[in-house]
């Protein structure tokens, strides 16, 4: 139970690097593509919401593919989806093809990324410590360094050489790591609640259509449009079938850890506000840009940003297990809402980097705080996949539906007309957004003494 435990966590952190990842190689490649495309912001940041909300749904969904072709030959066919979605992107010439490409990309990530978690486990576990520690190194330069080569790519070779990229990058690991899976491991048998997970997936669609038809600048008679209307009773009416649908399954998504502490709740809003305070980097660089006037501003901006998170991470856990996850939720909703309103008035350089360098610490914080310990103390260890699984959901349904907020804000110039204001209006949205969770984050009840002893105890 611990192996799985920990392969669990690992798989975890696989996912959030591709994430992360994938938005570090998009986000330069955002404003160029719309303009391409001659589509409007708010529509243009599906590019990376619809991969965002498709890759979390599909990581549980794609787990039971194991099971009945074997494991290597399911890592191979993930790849394989991965790398004709990134061929349909490459070779698309219209918005529509494009975003079937990414989708598919999402459904093959979500598909490769548990095995490949268990292959690159595996990897660290048989090899010396230096190689351990060159793996790591590795990982953050890669993320550090993966705006510039996106940057660099699109400046020299095309927007669609960056989709061949990924093509290579499938490619590669297609060569590499099946030697590593283990193909003998028996397969457990998945309870998994396939039914909620669908249900979610189509809500949260719903409502991401909803909130990019809406005009803020209308609020709230835009909502009530005969356009948006439709899209906010299917999204919000999805919900009571998803309850009627918990209530009757032996293994509830949501409902088991719900209805024992309200707290859970809050929690879980404060989970969709990470998402929301963090995704806001997508426009990094097309402000950058905007403010400074360099062409290696964009991709800078979204390097140091990262550069912040990989120094922070390392201390999260520790400061969590001394402080109290709440506290560190605390402080990152802080600095982020100040980092966040530095950046809607600043304009010099030596400010603004301190700025992005706040923001990255923020969200290394927000992220990497072990929420999770207040839901483990209210289950049963058996639950305990689902509670993860869970509060993933709710932060990338904070994260797609708060990009398409902010896209709304800066494409429509919800409360400004010019496009200077209108990036200056989108960080003081995101302000607001982590003050809301700074607030919410106050009302949690942090007890965690003897959590971890607990959730240890009951795996024996």
């Amino acid at each position: 139970m611990k192996e799985q435990r920990s392969l669990a966590m690992e798989t975890y952190i696989i996912a959030f690097f591709i994430s992360a990842l994938d938005l570090s190689m998009m986000a330069p490649l955002l404003s160029y593509l719309q303009r391409v495309f001659l589509l409007p912001v708010e529509w243009g940041a599906w590019l990376i919401a619809l991969h965002l909300a498709v890759f979390t749904v599909s990581l549980p969904l794609m787990e039971m593919g194991s099971s009945l072709i074997g494991r290597k030959k399911w890592f191979i066919l993930s790849l394989c989806w991965f790398s004709v979605g990134s061929l349909l992107a490459a070779s698309s010439n219209s918005w529509l093809l494009l975003l079937c490409g990414r989708l598919l990309q999402a459904v093959g990530a979500g598909g490769f990324v548990p095995l490949f978690s268990e292959s690159f486990n595996r990897v660290m576990v048989q090899s010396a410590s230096w190689i351990r520690n060159v793996l790591t190194g590795s990982f953050i330069v890669i993320m550090i360094v993966s705006p510039w080569v996106s940057s660099m790519i699109l400046m020299w070779l095309g927007w669609r050489t960056v989709f061949l990229f990924y093509f290579a990058a499938a490619v590669f690991m297609m060569l590499i790591f099946p030697r590593y899976i283990n193909d003998n491991v028996p397969e457990e048998k998945k309870s998994l609640p396939y039914d909620s997970l669908s249900l979610f997936f189509l809500l949260l669609l719903a409502l991401m259509t909803a909130v990019t038809r809406a005009d803020l600048r209308d609020f709230p008679h835009s909502f009530l449009d005969p356009m948006v209307l439709p899209y906010w009773i299917i999204g919000l009416g999805l919900f009571l079938p998803l309850y009627m649908m918990e209530r009757i399954s032996p293994r509830p998504l949501f409902r088991g850890h719900f209805a024992k502490d309200p707290n859970m709740i809050i929690t879980h809003v404060v989970v969709i506000l990470t998402g929301m305070s963090w995704i806001a980097v997508v426009y990094l660089p097309g402000w950058a840009m905007l403010i400074w006037d360099e062409v290696g501003a964009g991709w800078l901006s979204l390097s140091i940003v990262a550069a912040s998170v990989w120094v922070i991470i390392p201390f999260v856990q520790h400061l969590s297990t001394r402080f109290g996850y709440t506290l560190v939720l605390l402080l990152g909703f802080l600095l982020g809402s100040i980092s966040y309103f530095t950046l809607s008035v600043v304009q010099e350089w030596p400010l603004g980097l301190i700025s992005l360098i706040l923001l990255g610490i923020s969200m290394g914080m927000t992220m990497g705080a072990p929420i999770h310990r207040g839901i483990f103390m209210n289950v049963k260890a058996k639950d305990g996949k689902n509670v993860r699984l869970s509060l993933d959901m709710f932060r990338a349904m904070g994260g797609a539906l708060g990009l398409l907020l902010l896209a709304n804000v800066i494409g429509r110039g919800a409360f400004a007309g010019t496009f200077f204001f209108r990036y200056q209006n989108g960080w003081t949205f995101q302000a607001v957004i982590c003050l809301l969770g700074l607030f919410l984050s106050m009302l949690l009840y942090s007890s965690e003494d003897g959590i971890e002893e607990k959730w240890d105890d009951s795996q024996q």
